[in-house]
C-alpha cells in the first residue's frame, strides 16, 4: 500500500479522519500485499486455480478499468507547444496496438487459452512505461506506472484475500493525491481536440 507524508497525509486525514489510514497499511516486513497473501504456486498451477474459481465481480475490477481508461487517454494527449519525439511514437504505437488487440473471452474455449495482451504493460519499469508517453508527460507516466504496480497480483487468487474490498481504490486514490500535491504548481496544458497519432487517425 502506498504511504503518504507531509501535506498529502494532512489532506487525507482532513478528508477521512485519523484512523482510516492505518487500516490499509501493510507491515513493511510482512508477506502481505494489500492485506492479502499472494500464492506462491508456479504460473501453470495458478492458471488451474484461476479456472476453478467461479467468476464473481470484485471491486478491484472497476478500479482496474479506471486505470486502463486513464492509461489510454493520457497516452495520447498532446501537450501544448510541443513536438512529437520519433522514439516515443514507436513505443506509443506498440502500446496502442496492445490496447486495440485486447479482447474479453466469452466461451469456455476462449477462456482456456486466454492471455491478456495488455498484461506485459503492468510489469514495465518506469523507463519502459514512460517510453510511450510524450516526454512532457513523464511524471504522469510514472504515476500510472506506480498505479500499475498495484493492479497485480490478481486479488482473487490471494489466500487469504485482502480484508477490504476497496484496497485497490485506496491505493490509487493515495497515488493520485500524492501526485496532485507534488505537482500543484506545475500543471501540463494540453492541446484541445488533438490526439497523438497512432497511425490510424
Amino acid at each position: 500500500m502506498p504511504t503518504l507524508c507531509g501535506k498529502a497525509k494532512e489532506l487525507y486525514a482532513q478528508a477521512y479522519g485519523p484512523t482510516r489510514y492505518d487500516q490499509y497499511t501493510d507491515d513493511p516486513k510482512g508477506p502481505t500485499r494489500h492485506g492479502g497473501l499472494p500464492r506462491r504456486e508456479e504460473f501453470k498451477n495458478l492458471r488451474k486455480i484461476a479456472k476453478s474459481i467461479p467468476f464473481l465481480h470484485r471491486w478491484e475490477y472497476d478500479a482496474e478499468s479506471v486505470f486502463w481508461t486513464m492509461y489510454s487517454v493520457l497516452l495520447r494527449v498532446q501537450p501544448q507547444n510541443t513536438e512529437e519525439v520519433p522514439g516515443a511514437v514507436t513505443s506509443l504505437r506498440k502500446a496502442w496496438g496492445a490496447l486495440e488487440a485486447h479482447t474479453i473471452p466469452i466461451t469456455p474455449g476462449e477462456l482456456a487459452s486466454y492471455f491478456d495482451v495488455r498484461q506485459p504493460i503492468l510489469g514495465f519499469d518506469e523507463d519502459e512505461f514512460a517510453a510511450a508517453f510524450h516526454p512532457t508527460m513523464r511524471d504522469v507516466a510514472v504515476l500510472l506506472q506506480r498505479i500499475a504496480e498495484q493492479v497485480s497480483p490478481t486479488y482473487a487468487l490471494m489466500d487469504p484475500l485482502p480484508p477490504f474490498n476497496d484496497h485497490l481504490h485506496e491505493a490509487i486514490q493515495r497515488l493520485i493525491l500524492e501526485y496532485l500535491v507534488d505537482h500543484e504548481q506545475d500543471p501540463i496544458p494540453l492541446t484541445p481536440g488533438i490526439l497523438r497519432s497512432v497511425g490510424t487517425n
